[in-house]
């Protein structure tokens, strides 16, 4: 089984190479980033640090606090449902059932893939942000970027806790752009549950346990504005995702499995 998930990453790599996901993997993971670089670059008097402090901490999770409230989940919710309509276009599931590879093997190639999309996109974003502070520090010396190393193990942490809190997003939409033919459905459902995320996030506790609130309360911790407790390094939101990433994929292997061809 092992060999055969490996086989269906190399074509699904192969198969996405060079189209328009791909480019929209690049371009989404460099946008805010670049956004935020010429917010500096234009207005570096708002951003002076004071003395002695490290300006990259500020600019990193300046950064990454965009990230997590709308665009991230936003790219999820696109780039899956783009993914997965390759398939539906091309019709390929009537080729891929034929082949002597079992069903779930299909499925957990497809999703490993997603998932290393979304470790792709955050590897180009924090490169992104590396390399345009160090930019803002040789165009504005007194931003003092080149006066301070970058606190890399605090943005990689960051980074780690916002992919957990997507995770439970990524299976969902998975799942819906698999059974849907039609792109638009994946993609209104998606965009409809991160409307409602943002308005039961920050004012129902609950929401803790709505799997589309996760990176807007990650969001909201970053800011201070929720205090949530920690388990084993992860808020309850991000634990929720977690859990639903699990649950939603051992369901979507069974019904992938009953999946017929049309």
């Amino acid at each position: 089984m092992i060999k055969s998930v490996y086989t269906g990453l190399i074509a699904e790599s192969q198969k996405s190479k060079g189209t328009f996901t791909f480019w929209f993997t690049i371009i989404a993971a460099g946008l805010i980033p670049l956004v935020t670089f010429f917010i500096y670059f234009f207005r570096y008097e708002y951003f002076l640090p004071a003395d002695g402090a490290n300006p990259w901490g500020s600019f990193m999770q300046r950064n990454v606090q965009t990230v997590s409230f709308l665009l991230f989940p936003f790219y999820i919710i696109l780039s899956v449902a783009l993914n997965i309509n390759i398939e539906h276009k091309e019709n390929s599931w009537k080729k891929l059932f034929v082949l002597p590879v079992k069903r779930e093997s299909i499925y957990l190639s497809k999703l490993i893939y997603l998932f290393s999309q979304i470790l792709v996109s955050l590897l180009i974003f924090m490169s992104s942000v590396l390399l345009l502070g160090a930019v803002l520090g040789l165009a504005h010396g007194e931003l003092q970027f080149l006066d301070h190393r970058p606190e890399l193990l605090p943005f990689v942490k960051l980074l780690l806790r916002l992919t957990i809190s997507v995770m439970g997003i990524l299976a969902i939409q998975y799942c819906l752009s698999l059974f849907f033919r039609n792109i638009i459905i994946p993609i209104s459902i998606g965009t409809f549950l991160m409307i409602v995320s943002n308005l039961i996030a920050k004012d129902w506790e609950y929401s803790v346990y709505f799997p589309y609130a996760s990176p807007i309360r990650f969001f909201y911790d970053l800011n201070g504005v929720l205090k949530t407790e920690v388990y084993l390094g992860l808020r309850g939101a991000e634990i929720t995702s977690l859990i639903t990433f699990i649950c939603v994929s051992i369901i979507g292997v069974v019904l992938f499995k009953t999946k017929k061809i049309n």
